[in-house]
């Protein structure tokens, strides 16, 4: 894990090739600690361009984002947290389609979790409540036929997964 995966074009076509007759530009937001000694962070840099091939072949070349030219770049520092480094990369319409998060100073864990559990770093930023925003951002439109004949019965149910959640909080039943 120290040198990264296989060639990121590469991937990059072949993961378009296994989207066969369901192709659609996939939203990617990726993490990675700048001082992970386990995952090397060239693995997230692979990751990106992996994705940023994939979906401008999706796109039929309308999506061309390099990974050395990001759409905007902020290094952000949230109190009583790491500073990280938020990277994204827009479509032609000015919507992030990728997003990659460096974080400086974490190592090899998930960022923002729980103090005391393995594998996580409480100093990171949220990184739960960053994937949220922003999958939210990216609605995913199911034609109606597929949802009458069931084919999309797992993407309805992560859809209602928010509305399910609220329900359920003991603030909502408050």
């Amino acid at each position: 894990m120290r040198r990264g995966g296989p060639d990121p074009l590469k991937q990059g076509q072949a993961a378009y090739a296994a989207m066969g007759s369901v192709t659609r530009v996939v939203p990617v937001i990726v993490f990675h600690g700048t001082s992970d000694h386990q995952v090397h962070i060239v693995n997230g840099d692979k990751t990106v361009q992996q994705w940023l091939y994939t979906n401008h072949l999706v796109s039929q070349g309308t999506y061309v984002a390099s990974f050395d030219e990001p759409s905007h770049t902020e290094k952000r520092k949230i109190p009583g947290k790491r500073t990280h480094t938020e990277y994204t990369w827009a479509d032609n319409k000015g919507r992030v389609v990728q997003a990659y998060w460096k974080v400086d100073g974490m190592g090899h864990g998930w960022s923002g979790g729980s103090p005391g559990s393995r594998y996580v770093d409480h100093s990171g930023p949220d990184a739960s409540l960053a994937m949220y925003q922003f999958f939210m951002q990216h609605q995913i439109n199911v034609p109606v036929t597929a949802q009458e004949d069931g084919k999309y019965a797992f993407w309805k149910h992560l859809l209602s997964l928010p509305e399910r959640l609220l329900k359920r909080s003991p603030s909502a039943t408050s």
